[in-house]
């Protein structure tokens, strides 16, 4: 069996990436996750890091019925490409409204940012971008895990990230360059 059996679960929640890792998983194989998805999408802000990750148990009870290692992945300065409308006027509040309104709805929804400038809108800004990875964090294999064993993974993966963040942030970033990760929803 190339994949966890909870690999028609994944399938239909997102079809295509499930039959990306039907095609490319099994033994030895890596599989990225965005974890946070479209909700964190819309609450990225320029200097800000804000994950979604409190709720999503999902890829800890794959790891743990599977035995794969989790592995720490932060992007710095990932937030600085675009900026995002803020502004309280009532179109943007508005556009706001629209966007709650479609993530609810489909499950996704396009952030409300602007690039480079005004003929360049979709064109992100030239930033520095540093990729940091941790060390990987081994998981039991336990076919079964209950809810403290999730909890306990998750935890641990939380703890890898902040120290993989507060390290990279301290060689790359100049003083307030990179704000403190919080860990949301």
């Amino acid at each position: 069996n190339r994949h966890p059996s909870n690999y028609h679960r994944c399938q239909y929640a997102a079809p295509l990436l499930g039959a990306f890792a039907a095609v490319f998983g099994g033994p030895g194989r890596a599989v990225l996750l965005v974890v946070g998805g479209a909700k964190e999408a819309l609450l990225g802000k320029g200097g800000e890091n804000n994950l979604v990750l409190k709720r999503r148990k999902g890829m800890f009870e794959i790891a743990l019925q599977t035995g794969s290692s989790l592995v720490p992945v932060f992007s710095l300065g990932e937030n600085d490409m675009y900026d995002w409308i803020e502004a309280n006027t009532f179109i943007c509040r508005f556009l706001k409204f629209v966007s709650r309104k479609t993530m609810a709805f489909f499950g996704f929804s396009l952030p409300l940012i602007y690039g480079r400038g005004l003929l360049q809108l979709t064109m992100p800004k030239r930033v520095k971008i540093i990729e940091v990875v941790g060390d990987p964090i081994p998981a039991p294999l336990i076919p079964n895990p209950s809810q403290k064993d999730i909890e306990e993974l998750r935890q641990r993966y939380c703890e890898a990230l902040h120290r993989v963040y507060e390290k990279a942030r301290a060689i790359y970033g100049p003083e307030g360059r990179f704000a403190d990760l919080r860990i949301v929803e």
